[in-house]
C-alpha cells in the first residue's frame, strides 16, 4: 500500500513538474516573440537596402552607357574632324581644278566671239565680191579672164565660211563639255561643303555636349559611391544587430534544447509506468495510417508509343485540349528524372497544368498525390510534417504516408517488393520560396541517382530522417529512401503574387510552359461539373491499370542511340558559342540533355529543340547587348538557331533580342 501511495505521489510530481515547463515555454516563448519581431524587422530593413544598392548600382549602369553613347558621339565627331583633315588637299585641288576650267572657258569663248566675228566679216566680203562679180558679168562679159578669177575668189571664201562654221560648232560643242564639267566640279564642291559643315557642327555640339556628360556621370558616380557607402553602413550595423539576436537565439535555443532534454528524460521515466511499446506505436500511428495506392499483383505489359498513342487518342475523345508536342515533352521529363528530378509546367492560370499530370497518372497507372502548396511554406516539415512534443507523437502528411508506405527498404514489413510509380503534383509550388521547402528533398532526389539502395551504408545519404523527438533514442528514428517509382511534378503560375524560381531549382528541373489559348471558347452551363463528366469519360478508358518501377525501366531503356549522336554534335556547337561570350554549361546539363534525346518518343531533332528552350537559352538571360562582342555573338548564334528551321523557336530568340538592352528568354508558345 505505501508502495502505490509513493507511485501515485510521484505521478502527481511529475504531472506538476510538467505542468511547470510547459508554463514556463508558455511565458519565455512570450518574452521572444519581441526578439522575433525584431529580427524580422532587421531583415526587412537589409532587403530594402539590398534593393536600394541594387537600384544605385543600376543608375550607375545606365549612367554608364550613356557615357559610352557620348563617347561614341565624340568618336564620330573625331572621325568627321579626320576626314575633314585627310580630304582637305582634295578640296583645295578640285577648287584650283575649276578655276583652270574657268580660266580655258574664258579662253574657248574668247576665240569664238573672234571666230563669229570674222565670219560675218567673210560674209560681208563674200557679198561684196558677189556684188562686184554680178556687176563684172553684165559689164565686162568680154573680159572672161577676170571673171573666171572672181569665180575662183568667190569658191575659196565658200571653203573658208565652211571651216569657220565647223571651227565654230567644234567651239559650242567645247563649250557645252566645259560647262557640264563646271556644273559637275561645283556640285561636288557644295557637296563637300555641306559634309565639312555638318561635320563641323556635329563636332561643335559633340565638344559642348562632352563636358556636359562628363559632369553628369561625374555627379552620378559621386552620389552613388556616397549611396553605396551608406548602405553599407546601414548593412553592417544591421549585420550586427542580426548577429547579437542570432547569439541571444542561440542561447534560447540552448535553453530550448535542454528543457527538450529534461522533457525527454521524463517522458523516460514516464514510460516505465505507461510502457514504452505503446508510446512508440503512439508516436508513428499517424504515419503508418493506410493510403490507397494501387495494388500491383500481376500487371498488364503494353508497348510505350501504343500506348502514347492510346493517351492522345482518349484525350482528343474526352475533350481535353493538350498538343501532342507537349503530351511527348511532359512524358520525357518524367523518364529523365534521373538527371532533372523536377519538371514544372509554367504559364498563366487555366491552362491545365495540373490536369494533365492527373490524367497522365491515371492512364499509365501511377499513384497519384496533389499537393497545394501555401505560402506560409518555409521549411521541410510544411511538406513532410512534425513531431507534436506535446502529443508525443509524428503528425505525419499525405506525402510522408506515401514515401513511407512505398519505401521497400525502410518498412520492409509492410510496404511491396515491386512499388508502384507515384506521381507527386506540387500544385502552385511558386506560392512560397520553393528552396525553402523543397531543396533539402531536390538534394536527396539527385543523391540518389547511380546509387545501389541496397547498399544501406551508401543508401543513408539519399535518405530522409524524420524529426522524432529524444525518446527511445536511434532505434526509434524512421529513415525514408525516396526511391526512384517517385516522380515529382510542379505547377507554376507566373504573376505579382508567386515567387520566382532559383537557378538551384531551374538547373535541376525541365520547365515546360503553356501558351495563352489561341481562341477562347464560350462554357455553357456549370464549367466544373462538365470537366468533372469529362474525367470520368477519360477514367473509364483506362480501367486497371498499373505501372511498376520495373516496367517504367523497359520504357527507359526504349531508346535511339544513333539519332543521340547526331544531335549531341549540335549541342557541342552551341556549348562553343556559349563558351565565347562566358556561359557554358558543363556536365550535369550535357547529360540531361543526352538523355532526354535519347528518351524522346519522336524526332530527336524536335528532342533537341526542346532542350534548347527549357534548359540553354534561359543562360543567355542578362547578356548586355549593348557590348558590340556579345551582341556578335548572340546574332551569330541566331543564325544557327535559323538554320535548325523551327519558326516557333527563331522567333522566340529574336522577340527576347528585339529592343533590348539586355537577352530576355520568354519562351516558346507552340500550337503543336
Amino acid at each position: 500500500m505505501t508502495s502505490l501511495y509513493i507511485t501515485i505521489t510521484v505521478l502527481i510530481l511529475i504531472v506538476l513538474f510538467s505542468l511547470w515547463v510547459a508554463v514556463y515555454l508558455f511565458h519565455r516563448a512570450i518574452d521572444l516573440n519581441p526578439d522575433y519581431d525584431t529580427k524580422e524587422s532587421l531583415a526587412r530593413q537589409i532587403a530594402e537596402a539590398h534593393q536600394t544598392l541594387e537600384q544605385t548600382r543600376k543608375e550607375l549602369n545606365e549612367l554608364s552607357a550613356e557615357l559610352v553613347k557620348a563617347r561614341n558621339v565624340i568618336s564620330e565627331s573625331d572621325a568627321a574632324k579626320d576626314w575633314l583633315e585627310k580630304n582637305r588637299g582634295t578640296i583645295e585641288s578640285l577648287k584650283i581644278q575649276i578655276a583652270a576650267t574657268q580660266t580655258d572657258l574664258d579662253i574657248v569663248t574668247k576665240k569664238y566671239n573672234n571666230a563669229v566675228q570674222e565670219l560675218q566679216n567673210i560674209n560681208t566680203q563674200l557679198q561684196e565680191a558677189q556684188s562686184k562679180l554680178d556687176s563684172c558679168y553684165w559689164l565686162c562679159k568680154s573680159t572672161e579672164n577676170q571673171r573666171i578669177e572672181e569665180e575662183r575668189r568667190f569658191q575659196q571664201l565658200q571653203e573658208d565660211v565652211a571651216k569657220l562654221n565647223a571651227a565654230i560648232a567644234d567651239a559650242n560643242t567645247e563649250v557645252a563639255r566645259l560647262d557640264r564639267e563646271i556644273t559637275k566640279k561645283t556640285q561636288e564642291l557644295n557637296s563637300i561643303d555641306g559634309q565639312r559643315s555638318e561635320a563641323e557642327r556635329r563636332l561643335a555640339e559633340c565638344e559642348a555636349r562632352k563636358d556636359e556628360v562628363e559632369k553628369e556621370i561625374r555627379e552620378a558616380k559621386e552620389n552613388a559611391e556616397k549611396d553605396i557607402a551608406k548602405a553599407e553602413e546601414n548593412k553592417a550595423k544591421i549585420e550586427e544587430k542580426i548577429k547579437e539576436l542570432n547569439e541571444t537565439i542561440s542561447s534560447l535555443e540552448k535553453t530550448r534544447n535542454s528543457l527538450k532534454a529534461k522533457v525527454s528524460e521524463l517522458e523516460f521515466e514516464l514510460s516505465s509506468y505507461t510502457g514504452k511499446e505503446n508510446v512508440l506505436a503512439k508516436k508513428w500511428e499517424d504515419l503508418d495510417r493506410e493510403i490507397k495506392i494501387i495494388n500491383i499483383s500481376n500487371p498488364k505489359k503494353y508497348g510505350q508509343q501504343e500506348w502514347l498513342g492510346e493517351f492522345e487518342s482518349a484525350l482528343k475523345e474526352s475533350g481535353f485540349e493538350f498538343s501532342s508536342r507537349l503530351i511527348k515533352a511532359f512524358h520525357t521529363s518524367l523518364k529523365v528524372a534521373d538527371y532533372s528530378p523536377m519538371v514544372v509546367l509554367a504559364g498563366i492560370s487555366g491552362t491545365g497544368k495540373s490536369l494533365l499530370p492527373e490524367l497522365y497518372a491515371h492512364a499509365v497507372g501511377m499513384n497519384f498525390l496533389q499537393i497545394p502548396v501555401q505560402p506560409r511554406w518555409d521549411s521541410p516539415q510544411d511538406m513532410l510534417g512534425f513531431y507534436n512534443y506535446m502529443e508525443g507523437r509524428y503528425k505525419a502528411t499525405e506525402l510522408s504516408r506515401l514515401l513511407w508506405q512505398t519505401d521497400c527498404y525502410n518498412n520492409r514489413d509492410k510496404a511491396p517488393k515491386n512499388p508502384g510509380m507515384n506521381l507527386i503534383l506540387l500544385d502552385e509550388m511558386n506560392l512560397a520560396r520553393v528552396e525553402y521547402y523543397f531543396s533539402d528533398m531536390l538534394s536527396k532526389l539527385e543523391v540518389r541517382r547511380g546509387l545501389d539502395p541496397a547498399n544501406e551504408a551508401k543508401r543513408r545519404a539519399a535518405e530522409i530522417v524524420l524529426e522524432s523527438g529524444a525518446m527511445g533514442g536511434t532505434d526509434a528514428l524512421r529513415r525514408i529512401f525516396v526511391g526512384r517509382h517517385n516522380l515529382f511534378v510542379g505547377t507554376m503560375n507566373e504573376d505579382e503574387s508567386t515567387q520566382s524560381l532559383s537557378d538551384k531549382v531551374k538547373d535541376r528541373a525541365n520547365v515546360l510552359r503553356f501558351g495563352r489559348p489561341k481562341n477562347l471558347i464560350k462554357v455553357n452551363g456549370n464549367e466544373f461539373a462538365d470537366r468533372k463528366d469529362k474525367k470520368a469519360t477519360f477514367f473509364e478508358l483506362f480501367k486497371d491499370r498499373a505501372m511498376t518501377f520495373d516496367f517504367w525501366q523497359e520504357w527507359q531503356n526504349d531508346s535511339n542511340r544513333n539519332a543521340v549522336d547526331v544531335e549531341m554534335k549540335k549541342i557541342a556547337e552551341v556549348n562553343d558559342m556559349l563558351a565565347r561570350i562566358g556561359r557554358p554549361f558543363a556536365h550535369r546539363l550535357w547529360n540531361t540533355t543526352e538523355a532526354y534525346i535519347l528518351q524522346y518518343p519522336g524526332s530527336a531533332r524536335d528532342a533537341l529543340i526542346d532542350q534548347l528552350e527549357m534548359k540553354i537559352m534561359p543562360r543567355l538571360n542578362g547578356l548586355d547587348l549593348s557590348e558590340s562582342f556579345v551582341s556578335s555573338e548572340v546574332e551569330h548564334l541566331g543564325i544557327w538557331v535559323d538554320e535548325l528551321g523551327d519558326d516557333v523557336l527563331s522567333d522566340a530568340f529574336k522577340r527576347s533580342k528585339e529592343d533590348r538592352e539586355f537577352f530576355m528568354w520568354q519562351g516558346t508558345e507552340r500550337d503543336s
